[in-house]
């Protein structure tokens, strides 16, 4: 008898044990991140969003939901999506905002809702945001452009292709480029246009530059896209002597510096964006703080380091 009160408590407790294990195994599950990122075209968000379901898999019970507009830089979009991750009830925000005014409202109504939200790339003009995950974009073209000037012996003529005027990354990136290049009176900016980060519309946009210019020693582009798109409009036109710089360390950009075809970009470091914003919302729901900035990349790649930062990647490409 004893005997068979000792199975059936062994018998009681492994059960207890299993549904235990199952109700945890549950609760994990209900972690759900709502990633938002600019377009689902863009290599560097798949990159990003790569980055965001490996740490997701590595923490495990996590689910990561992928938002994405059709369309490249379509605020209309992000926003209605932002709506129907908050009417999910989904466990927190993670987010590159398409334009940083617009979307703060939106955002603001997840947090009243009690969703918590990590701005990943690019920063949200709103004050309850939980964290920033990302560089300094300031400190980067301020890098980047002093870097450009010393390659430019600093003097000469300089073309700014920005991404979307209304993102918190393109007024970032243009202040600190704007602050680089005032530190050399030589250098002098022709123009600053426009070609909302795509590389179709930089291509564009450099034609009607290089027609205007002719005498251009440079071209900044505020991501790798447009540096790619402007390259194909120099190289269409039979321009030599223009260097390049692009912002993003994606392999597209990588390869071209390997190439010789740009000169520099800035590792924003798209893995640990999607990565280190994903823990970042595990973190908060759980109850743990966590800094209100947490940075990624930072540095320049160009000849010298382009091989080996282009091993981040592989079996990627």
């Amino acid at each position: 008898m004893r005997k068979v009160v000792c199975i059936m408590l062994v018998l009681l407790c492994a059960v207890g044990m299993s549904v235990f294990a199952a109700a945890q195994q549950e609760t994990r599950q209900e972690i759900t991140i709502g990633l938002f990122v600019k377009d689902s075209t863009t290599p560097y968000w798949r990159y990003l969003i790569k980055g965001a379901k490996d740490e997701a898999a590595r923490i495990g019970g996590v689910k990561v939901i992928e938002y994405a507009p059709i369309k490249q830089q379509d605020i209309e979009e992000q926003l209605r999506q932002v709506e129907d991750a908050i009417q999910r009830r989904i466990s927190a925000i993670a987010i590159a905002p398409i334009d940083s005014n617009a979307i703060a409202p939106a955002l603001e109504k997840a947090v009243k809702a009690g969703i918590p939200v990590i701005t990943t790339n690019t920063r949200a003009f709103y004050d309850g945001i939980t964290s920033f995950v990302g560089v300094d974009n300031i400190d980067g073209g301020l890098m980047l452009g002093k870097y450009l000037a010393e390659k430019m012996n600093f003097t000469g003529n300089i073309v700014i292709v920005e991404g979307n005027p209304a993102g918190q990354t393109n007024i970032d990136r243009m202040e600190g480029f704007k602050k680089a290049f005032a530190q050399y009176p030589n250098i002098k900016i022709l123009t600053s246009q426009p070609a909302m980060f795509r590389r179709d519309q930089a291509m564009s946009v450099m034609e009607n530059i290089l027609q205007t210019h002719s005498k251009i020693d440079a071209v900044v582009a505020f991501n790798d896209e447009m540096a790619i798109g402007a390259v194909q409009a120099i190289e269409a036109a039979g321009r030599k002597g223009i260097m390049v710089t692009g912002f993003d360390g994606a392999p597209e950009g990588i390869k071209a510096i390997i190439a010789g075809r740009m000169l520099a970009t800035l590792n924003q470091g798209p893995f640990e964006q999607g990565g280190f914003a994903v823990r970042a919302a595990v973190d908060v729901i759980q109850g743990k703080t966590i800094s209100k900035w947490i940075t990624t990349g930072g540095n320049i790649i160009d000849a010298k380091n382009a091989e080996t930062e282009l091993k981040r990647f592989d079996g990627l490409l």
